[in-house]
């Protein structure tokens, strides 16, 4: 709540290695960058003077199944302030202006003790995928990344699917789930990584579907803490968590979001979709706090020829770089009415190539991309639909 405090800290740690640090200067609107701030970091330094409690307040209403390590530094002795310590767990409390060693240090312990912790190794990732318009593919998108990322990355993948009301991913990959995402948060009290098994659904691929079943009724609404406590069990289960979530941002793609550790907003080469893709982009970092470099910008059905080229994309949005997925309409047709993922169908086309190279964005390890020139010059003279 000062930024003089911020500065000073950020100076006396700025000299040890391999940390980087943000600063948060805390006011009433900040609360959605806090608890962005509190799921991504690895500790957190809180500078909370005497009778600034609302800093306190605003970490113990945090809800949150797992917080990282919390230092304080500040003078706090009442009463209420050492119950608010209590609650919000802090490691340690340190005078309001430590002197460089003494903060250096109660870093560098409490970053010890964290890593010392065996549950604490595991670094399970979210990432989020959602459309900045209607019909832009997202979807899709999102299905296949997760099948590449399972089938060819071999990781432990689990596809969530936040449309509940239609619920297409699961003809994507022509499953029939019987339990599905409205069951397991009903259950959520007695939900554990291996019971999560019971409600999803496995592909032939081994990647695993949690999605609304095709006979369930009306979605009832589930909250954000509902999410998260949800996401904490599967964590406990997989490596890599894909989440196809709703652009209109409810809470449980909200929650989904400021968990990302990757973000993907999918738009169309089309002067309407960048304009909800500005406004999307300023939401997601803006309003909820989302950092630049964890969104990535997705221009699907990217035609030859396009009427809007991707440099004036890119200044619209004011980003580096963007992703394409070329057009490929019949082949993508095929895919979705077959319910076969595009890498089963034809791992040489064009748009399997491109899903292929934003997945090695993802993979712990680079999956090898099968060099075969004659065979797709070949496949260029025979599918007329297909673009380079």
């Amino acid at each position: 709540m000062n930024r003089e405090d911020l500065t000073r800290v950020e100076d006396q740690l700025r000299d040890i290695a391999e940390i980087r640090s943000r600063t948060l200067l805390f006011h009433d609107s900040s609360n959605g960058l806090l608890r962005r701030s509190f799921a991504e970091a690895d500790l957190i330094v809180l500078c909370c003077r005497s009778r600034q409690l609302r800093l306190l307040s605003a970490v113990d209403a945090l809800a949150m199944p797992q917080r990282p390590p919390i230092l304080v530094c500040g003078d706090l002795n009442t009463p209420e302030e050492t119950k608010l310590l209590v609650r919000i767990g802090v490691a340690d409390l340190l005078p309001s202006v430590p002197t460089t060693d003494e903060l250096q240090a109660a870093v560098s312990q409490a970053l010890r003790n964290h890593g010392e912790n065996p549950t604490l190794n595991r670094d399970p990732r979210v990432i989020t995928v959602l459309g900045a318009a209607g019909g832009v593919g997202a979807s899709f998108i999102a299905c296949n990344l997760a099948h590449i990322l399972q089938s060819e990355a071999h990781q432990q993948t689990l596809l969530i699917d936040l449309d509940r009301a239609y619920a297409p991913i699961t003809a994507m990959l022509d499953l029939k789930p019987t339990r599905g995402i409205e069951e397991a948060v009903t259950n959520l009290h007695t939900l554990d990584a291996l019971a999560l098994d019971g409600y999803t659904t496995r592909h032939e691929s081994g990647l695993h579907l949690l999605a609304s079943t095709i006979d369930s009724p009306f979605p009832r609404a589930i909250s954000g803490s509902e999410m998260s406590n949800l996401l904490s069990i599967i964590k406990g289960r997989h490596d890599l968590i894909i989440v196809a979530a709703n652009r209109w941002l409810d809470e449980v793609s909200i929650e989904a979001l400021v968990q990302s550790q990757y973000v993907l907003t999918i738009l169309r080469p089309e002067l309407a979709d960048v304009r909800s893709a500005r406004r999307l982009h300023s939401l997601l970092t803006t309003t909820m706090g989302l950092h630049e470099e964890t969104i990535h910008t997705v221009i699907n059905r990217h035609p030859p020829r396009p009427t809007l080229p991707d440099s004036l994309i890119q200044k619209a949005l004011a980003i580096s770089a963007v992703y394409r997925i070329p057009e490929d309409t019949a082949m993508v047709r095929h895919s979705i009415d077959s319910g076969t993922p595009i890498m089963e169908i034809d791992r040489d086309a064009a748009a399997s190539r491109a899903l292929l190279q934003l997945a090695n964005i993802f993979a712990e390890t680079p999956i090898p991309e099968r060099q075969q020139p004659f065979g797709r010059f070949w496949s260029s003279f025979t599918r007329s639909d297909k673009h380079p």
